[in-house]
């Protein structure tokens, strides 16, 4: 989940492979069972933007919600992989 992340940001080749690693996730990992920290949720949100389907969508607000579950809030390092992730967003 963390090579994706960082894969989705840095370049067209780097991000084709996000990609196909993203819909592996979506087809044989549970995102509850992945992590409790968001990695690669702009990656699974910009693919449900650009139509990829709606179990991207959910896929990246459960990576969301986990990362909250428990306190409320994100923890101090979701945080900042949220952060980054609203920026890769905001870059296009």
């Amino acid at each position: 989940m963390a090579s994706i992340h960082a894969a989705w940001s840095l370049g067209p080749g780097w991000r084709a492979a996000a990609e196909r690693a993203a819909r592996w996730m979506v087809e044989s990992i549970q995102p509850d069972n992945a992590t409790n920290h968001p990695w690669a949720v702009h990656a699974f949100a910009e693919l449900a933007d650009d139509g990829a389907g709606h179990e991207f969508d959910l896929y990246a607000q459960t990576l969301l919600h986990n990362c909250m579950v428990g306190s409320g809030s994100p923890d101090g390092f979701s945080a900042m992989i949220l952060l980054h992730a609203s920026r890769s967003l905001q870059a296009g």
